[in-house]
């Protein structure tokens, strides 16, 4: 998985064209289309959530809700493409809230498992889900590592990271080791 750009407010991450989004919380959608004046997300979904927060969705190749939708956390929404202002397929994930654009990595922060740490912030916002039957499903970077201790932390680790590294418990036990060595498993 690649890295993306820190020059612009959120976080890129790389996934083949048509890979699945998923939304990041429960809202409903007040955009599902190119925005006047924010072209450069290309086809862009916004979901505003309850607490505040408008998560965005850049450069789909579809789009799978429709303005005034309610969507469930995890649920599909769209398809990774390379629209607008775009170097590739990617999903941009960007997370704003009345005073503006806000880091949207707090999203990677769902509660540790039993088994889990992490440093105060990743080194990097380079990012993949790993999984295995036994440990279940992670997000991973160089220097991170969060376990995603239910279902619906899960689908969100999903919507942010793409499709998960598979393997059994002993390569996740290896994939958890070399990220918090500090460097990336993919």
């Amino acid at each position: 998985m690649e890295g993306g750009s820190s020059n612009h407010e959120g976080i890129d991450f790389a996934a083949g064209l048509g890979v699945p989004i998923h939304a990041v919380a429960a809202g409903t959608v007040i955009t599902a289309g190119v925005l006047t004046n924010w072209e450069g997300f290309g086809n862009l979904t916004r979901i505003q959530h309850a607490d505040g927060y408008t998560s965005w969705y850049g450069h789909q190749s579809s789009i799978a809700v429709r303005v005034g939708a309610t969507v469930s956390a995890g649920q599909y929404i769209g398809k990774v493409g390379s629209t607008g202002t775009s170097s590739g397929p990617h999903l941009h994930l960007g997370i704003s809230t009345s005073g503006g654009f806000i880091d949207p990595s707090f999203i990677l922060s769902a509660p540790k498992s039993d088994d889990s740490s992490a440093p105060e912030a990743p080194r990097d916002d380079d990012f993949a889900l790993i999984k295995s039957p036994g440990r279940g499903a992670a997000i991973i970077g160089a220097g991170y590592f969060r376990a995603l201790p239910t279902a619906e932390f899960e689908a969100c680790g999903l919507a942010l990271a793409g499709q998960p590294f598979e393997g059994n418990d002993r390569e996740f036990d290896l994939w958890k080791s070399i990220a918090l060595s500090g460097t990336t498993a993919a």
